[in-house]
């Protein structure tokens, strides 16, 4: 009643390979939808059973919702993505930032040889857009950075005088 038609022939045709003894068990996980549409994932793990004499007398069937692991898997994976993006940003920027320092360190001379004010406040303008990159290139690594754990000595008889309070 829970199942799909495609994901229902698949199922019958395992049943199939179970009742006539090619196998004797299986494992999967796989989508359903219930009656009202919700979609869950379920692992299904269905057995046969054999009397003393060796012949299949029928299948046990056991389904369980793995609805919630499945969403945590995806979460997992989704941070995974989210961490290797922030790994790729922190190096494309560390290098742009390289970039940046090599033309802002050049135009500074440029700007020392200039007496002629035209090509100097040209060369203010590329220290002013470099100054704004380097800004952007600053919070592209905040944003990359994990934080940082600082460790600190400490104190344990004030947090246990402190905590002792809170009991009392």
């Amino acid at each position: 009643e829970m199942m799909q038609p495609a994901e229902g022939q698949e199922e019958h045709a395992l049943f199939l390979d179970l009742v006539q003894g090619r196998r004797d068990e299986y494992r999967r996980e796989q989508a359903y939808r219930t009656e009202n549409g919700t979609v869950i994932w379920a692992r299904a793990v269905m057995s046969l059973v054999r009397s003393d004499g060796g012949r299949p007398t029928g299948a046990i069937l056991m389904l369980e919702d793995v609805t919630d692991r499945k969403a945590l898997e995806e979460q997992v994976r989704q941070i995974q993505k989210l961490d290797a993006m922030g790994r790729l940003v922190a190096g494309v920027a560390h290098d742009f930032n390289n970039l940046l320092t090599a033309i802002g360190g050049y135009a500074e001379l440029a700007r020392e040889e200039v007496s002629d004010p035209s090509p100097r406040h040209q060369l203010d303008e590329v220290l002013a857009v470099t100054r704004r990159a380097t800004a952007l290139t600053r919070q592209l690594l905040m944003f990359s950075r994990r934080p940082s754990i600082d460790p600190a000595p400490l104190q344990i008889d004030g947090v246990i005088a402190a905590m002792t309070s809170l009991v009392e």
